[in-house]
């Protein structure tokens, strides 16, 4: 009957003490019998250390292999069985935890989205004209043209004008536009006229609204065109869920 060769390491201090004389690797021949009595979960890790070519017992961890026998390397099996159902257990754990974290996050979002979306309809039916409302209720208005009515309404600075974005043919009217290098970023100087109208916009914001300012830079490193810079008073204000923004022009009208 053909057998299977299992190499162990037998520890010397652990046969010196148990009256044996056989240290070091060696091995011993398991017969199907000797496998059909092994448990399932043991002849998993002896089919592990088999693939792994390590022989069982050289792990200074684990519990010390006396001689070359089944009896010898089971205790061995059955600590690595143990330790296995108990890091299955753990990532069983873990992973319900991580779906019942999903399954209320998800929920806290459908919650969240759903207020969003009622805030939304109680505006429109509140200050939306006829064809908003009769495009709202067939699902046809956007959530988009809603919010930019809300901000035009809610962050409205009035003898301010809304700021024109800055594009790269703005500063440079050559074949090498596209080489325009764009930057935005705080600004670090402003003029009298700017900085009176920052805080004439921050007077005019409403309650819980802030402004931050950009300044928008354009450049061709490739050309003489001038670069230009312009300044935006960003305005933002949470609103039901929302984060309203409104872009100003930190010029005159």
């Amino acid at each position: 009957m053909p057998a299977l060769t299992v190499i162990v390491h037998i520890s010397p201090r652990a046969a010196i003490l148990a009256g044996k004389t056989t240290v070091g690797n060696a091995s011993f021949a398991l017969t199907e019998e000797d496998l059909r009595g092994l448990p399932e979960e043991l002849r998993l890790e002896l089919a592990l250390a088999y693939e792994s070519g390590k022989p069982i017992g050289e792990d200074p961890g684990e519990p010390a292999v006396i001689e070359t026998s089944l009896v010898a390397i089971r205790p061995v099996l059955e600590a690595r069985a143990a330790r296995r159902k108990d890091l299955n257990e753990a990532e069983r754990v873990a992973k319900a935890r991580e779906a019942e974290v999903a399954a209320v996050n998800t929920r806290e979002a459908t919650a969240k989205d759903n207020a969003r979306s009622k805030a939304l309809r109680a505006w429109v039916d509140k200050h939306g004209d006829e064809e908003q409302k009769a495009r709202l209720a067939e699902g046809f208005l956007p959530e988009d043209e809603i919010l930019d009515s809300i901000c035009e309404e809610v962050l409205d600075l009035p003898g301010f004008s809304l700021y024109d974005p800055l594009r790269k043919g703005h500063a440079c009217d050559c074949a090498c536009a596209g080489r325009v290098q764009m930057t935005v970023r705080a600004p670090r100087y402003m003029d009298a006229f700017q900085f009176s109208k920052l805080q004439a916009a921050r007077e005019a914001v409403p309650e819980g609204a802030s402004i931050e300012v950009f300044e928008h830079t354009a450049q061709c490193p490739a050309c003489p065109c001038v670069p230009i810079a312009r300044l935006e008073a960003r305005v933002t204000m949470p609103w039901n869920g929302w984060l309203l923004v409104r872009q100003y022009a930190l010029i005159s009208t």
